[in-house]
């Protein structure tokens, strides 16, 4: 967790705040340990099923906007940017379902 819960959070709402709901349903993240044992912020970007907001350029601004809201509240975590749509949230809820029955 980082050095104040509070500035995660608050990282996190701006971010949310900056995503055009014409293009994200949702944003899933995990703080934890990267794989060198380094903070990191892994988000999930749940993009709405319009061709717009799948398009790379919505994918390449919107991975932009986050990096330069997060680098301020944590230079020692990196966001590693993930993209998914409103059609794989639902296969992966489906997938865990099965998992679970």
């Amino acid at each position: 967790m980082p050095k104040q819960k509070n500035s995660l959070e608050k990282a996190l709402k701006e971010i949310q705040q900056a995503m055009p709901t014409n293009a994200v349903k949702e944003i899933q993240y995990e703080y934890a340990l990267d794989s060198t044992g380094d903070h990191a912020l892994w988000l999930w970007i749940v993009l709405k099923a319009t061709t717009n907001a799948q398009s790379k350029q919505t994918r390449t601004t919107l991975r932009q906007k986050i990096e330069e809201i997060w680098q301020p509240f944590f230079l020692d975590a990196w966001p590693y940017i993930h993209f998914k749509t409103e059609a794989e949230l639902q296969e992966q809820a489906h997938l865990e379902r099965l998992v679970v029955s």
